[in-house]
Parts: structure tokens; sequence; C-alpha cells
């Protein structure tokens, strides 16, 4: 009786195939988690930078002068805060007598992802002409 000691070829053909799809998947998977934390740090980011920008509204100033409720505009130019790219859109609500009582904000903070593909969020807020000193 001959007693074989060892693998074939095929098995070990067959195991090194399935070795090489189990590695290429956690591959993959590193690259997606990678992805999604990249994403989820600079979504922190500009959500900060956003809120900047609307607590700015809110503050009644920009660059440190006065800002008055009309001054608060759509800008469709992006300004650069804390590497974040910022416009905003404003939209006049309850206009009473031809005064705009109301203005909803929402600020947009856009980034390129090191694939240079383009990410942003956003941040939306009301504005009331009496939450403040506007008048």
């Amino acid at each position: 009786m001959t007693s074989n000691r060892g693998f074939s070829l095929i098995e070990v053909l067959v195991a090194t195939t399935l070795f090489m799809v189990a590695f290429t998947g956690l591959v993959k998977l590193q690259i997606m988690m990678e992805r999604n934390a990249e994403f989820a740090l600079k979504s922190i980011d500009a959500l900060y930078a956003a809120k900047s920008q609307m607590e700015k509204f809110r503050a009644h100033s920009e660059h440190g002068s006065p800002l008055t409720f009309e001054q608060i505009t759509s800008q469709s130019s992006p300004i650069m805060l804390n590497g974040m790219k910022l416009t905003w859109r404003v939209e006049n609500h309850l206009a009473v007598g031809g005064i705009t009582r109301l203005k909803s904000v929402t600020v947009i903070a856009a980034w390129d992802n090191r694939w240079q593909q383009s990410e942003s969020v956003s941040l939306t807020g009301s504005l009331s002409r009496y939450s403040g000193d506007y008048e």
C-alpha cells in the first residue's frame, strides 16, 4: 500500500484561486471603507464651514462690517473658507407690504476628493428681519 503525502497540483491551484478571490474582496472592502471615512471627515469640515457662514448672516456681519437684511442675497461664485468652496442661495418669503420679513438661506459647501470628484453638503436655515438688529 502506498501512501500519498502532500497536495496535488489541482488542490494547490484551487486553494490559491480561493485565496486570491478572498484577498481581492478584502482589498475592495478596504478601499470602500477608506472612501467612506474620508467623506465623513470632509463632511464634518464642510458642515463647520457652512455653519460658520450661516452664523455670519445671523450675527449681521460679513468680514467685520455690518450687514443689513437686504444685503443677504444669493452668492453663486464660491468663496473659500477652511478649504471648502462655499456658495449660498437666498429665497425671500413672507413679503408684507413690499417688505421681505423672512429669508430662507441654503449654504452649500463643496470640495474635491482625492479622485478629483466633486462632493458637497448643504445647510438650510431661516433668517427673520426681526431676529436681530436689522432695523
